[in-house]
């Protein structure tokens, strides 16, 4: 139990509690974090901590234990050949809320338990099934954790081995937006990032703070959620364009979310699926519209920098997948852009948004010596996706001033 003034070896063994209901899925990373929060600070003698959401005393894990030492307790009555007639067992009847009802049906037990158990019955405080919230609180914490690894992935150099591992993983979400149960594997991709749902779908909801730091999961829209869908992430919209759809086919990748039993976590749909989208088919595009067939960027000083490179030319491209309807870079995002076009020693950047729903008007400046050409769509979205001319016309005009 959490009290002020806790001891070490209390404050220790509550931290070990928390840590345990949490990689069970008992309790949620946010309702974890609360009670760790307020371990310390009782521990320090400061009891005006904010109060968290679930009580741990209330897991499933916690009252099987309890469970555990009642039929225990009771048991000792057995261990005797000179028994009472009658047996009296006095109990509190708030112990009904400290027995798991379920996990002692079908077992066998002295008579005194059986009674007990018959008599607490009317008592008892019925409970929600576990098996949902267990669901929903391991997505949330897949979610957190694959964020952290996609940034820590972000972060690092990059090796033959970390961009062949990016790769790997761009490949699958584009493949398998969704999982059957058959096609999940435990051992791989899947078990890391892919969300089980707690029946067949192709959707679920998320709310996000602090850069998906933060992630909750639901299975059914909430107030103020986001989704992740083929209509979110675009691909609903883009598969009625031209012959993209008959590309992603012949690439082997998904048109549609099928209904299945495991889908991408929030923080892959957002980082890793719609920016690996929005890049093929930008690549797609750019072929069939600009004549240019991009080169990927296999230098591992300058990998994921941008997408790609537009050959015997001194121009680097990246694609966009935003949500926004009209997107405007900031002055410290274009000095960025700048920057790392100085690294990878080129004069003009392209970076096209792919579907938008007008056709906003694009920005162009130069900086330093670069120029910065922002595309707010190269397709909008009226009752079908349909190209945007002026902005096709400006990356010809950059292609031919650009090429070496």
């Amino acid at each position: 139990q959490l009290e002020p003034n806790l001891s070490e070896e209390s404050f220790i063994r509550y931290l070990f509690q928390v840590e345990m209901l949490q990689e069970s899925l008992e309790i949620s990373i946010k309702d974890a974090t609360s009670h760790t929060k307020k371990a310390f600070r009782y521990y320090s003698s400061n009891n005006k901590a904010k109060e968290y959401t679930r009580n741990i005393n209330d897991c499933r894990s916690i009252i099987l234990l309890s469970t555990r030492v009642i039929i225990q307790a009771i048991g000792r009555i057995c261990r005797t050949n000179l028994k009472s007639k009658d047996i009296y067992v006095f109990v509190d009847r708030r112990i009904a809320d400290r027995l798991d009802f379920g996990a002692c049906n079908g077992r066998i037990f002295n008579c005194e338990f059986l009674e007990l158990l018959n008599a607490l019955r009317t008592f008892a405080n019925e409970r929600v099934d576990v098996q949902d919230e267990i669901i929903q609180n391991g997505a949330q914490l897949k979610s957190t954790r694959g964020n952290k690894h996609i940034m820590s992935m972000l972060r690092e150099e990059w090796t033959d081995n970390r961009i062949n591992c990016w790769k790997q993983l761009r490949e699958m979400v584009l493949t398998h937006p969704t999982l059957s149960s058959d096609q999940f594997d435990d051992k791989g991709i899947a078990y890391n990032f892919y969300i089980e749902m707690p029946s067949v779908n192709d959707r679920i909801f998320y709310t996000q703070e602090e850069d998906f730091n933060n992630v909750r999961v639901f299975f059914a829209k909430e107030p103020g959620s986001r989704e992740v869908s083929a209509e979110t992430s675009k691909l609903t919209a883009l598969m009625q364009f031209g012959s993209l759809q008959n590309y992603f086919e012949t690439h082997g990748w998904a048109t549609s979310f099928s209904s299945k039993k495991y889908i991408l976590s929030p923080p892959l749909f957002n980082n890793i699926y719609c920016g690996a989208l929005g890049e093929v088919v930008g690549k797609e595009l750019f072929s069939k519209y600009a004549g240019v067939e991009l080169l990927d960027i296999e230098d591992n000083d300058l990998f994921e920098k941008f997408d790609y490179r537009v050959p015997n030319s001194s121009i680097f491209v990246d694609f966009k997948n935003w949500h926004e309807s009209s997107y405007k870079e900031s002055d410290k995002e274009i000095l960025h852009i700048v920057k790392k076009a100085k690294d990878c020693g080129c004069n003009c950047v392209i970076i096209a948004n792919i579907l938008s729903n007008e056709a906003w008007t694009i920005r162009q400046q130069s900086v330093d010596g670069v120029e910065v050409v922002i595309i707010p769509a190269l397709l909008v979205n009226e009752e079908h996706p349909s190209l945007v001319e002026s902005a096709w016309d400006k990356i010809r005009e950059c292609i031919r001033r650009y090429a070496d």
